[in-house]
């Protein structure tokens, strides 16, 4: 009877000692779990932290696009409005082009009926030399159109130098006519310019009726100016 109290002590010490064992054990297990979550939430912060930079670098490049995309709009838009003006241009140098052919036809042979054998003889380059050649010498170097009692360069009514271009006077013009390969201009063509507008517009008249370019025109402006004038300065 005297033992019984000792040998519960001894049971209930036993006992305490399995409970804090048993703690212990499942501390360490808690410790275990928590080193585990830490890691799984480190894991997590840097997954977080990655796709937090994607998300910066998309948000970035999703704003130059859209700065792309603004800056091709504005300038199709420009391209468009560029392309109506060019098909516009487009139209009208259609139309001038249809013009030109027909004013060419209409001045290929103007004077047919005045001109007669010596401008039917001449429709060629080669035969317009020879013509030139053939015909009688009549003097080129001329004072001025008011010399001979007629109306000046420029002015209106018959001008003085009609006949005179149907005879073959003209040398200057003839050799451009013959150096630029332009049968289809005859003298009287030019004298008619010559009567009509003033020397100053001369050569965008002759591009226009004639339909030569800026060069042709400029020597066509000089040789009539030397049919006309004779040779020295002239303005």
């Amino acid at each position: 009877m005297l033992g019984q109290p000792d040998d519960e002590g001894g049971l209930a010490s036993q006992a305490l000692h399995d409970e804090i064992e048993l703690l212990q054990q499942q501390c360490k297990t808690h410790e275990i779990m928590q080193h585990e979550l830490d890691v799984k939430v480190d894991e997590k912060e840097r997954e977080i932290a990655q796709l937090s930079a994607q998300i910066n670098r998309v948000t970035l490049e999703l704003r130059t696009r859209e700065g792309l995309c603004a800056a091709h709009t504005a300038e199709m838009a420009k391209l468009k409005e560029m392309n109506q003006s060019l098909l516009a241009a487009e139209a009208a140098l259609k139309k001038e082009i249809v013009q030109l052919k027909n004013l060419r036809q209409t001045n290929a042979n103007p004077h047919a009926s005045a001109s007669g054998a010596s401008t039917s003889s001449g429709a060629s380059v080669s035969s317009g030399a020879s013509v030139a050649s053939s015909r009688p010498s009549t003097p080129t170097s001329h004072g001025g159109a008011s010399a001979r009692g007629g109306n000046p360069p420029g002015g209106g009514g018959a001008h003085p130098l009609r006949p005179l271009y149907a005879e073959g006077v003209g040398e200057a013009t003839e050799a451009v006519i013959v150096r630029h390969g332009l049968p289809h201009l005859v003298h009287n063509n030019c004298e008619e310019l010559i009567q009509t507008k003033a020397s100053t517009s001369w050569v965008k008249e002759l591009m226009r009726r004639l339909s030569v370019s800026r060069e042709v025109a400029k020597d066509l402006k000089k040789a009539m100016k030397l049919d006309v004038l004779g040779p020295g300065p002239h303005a």
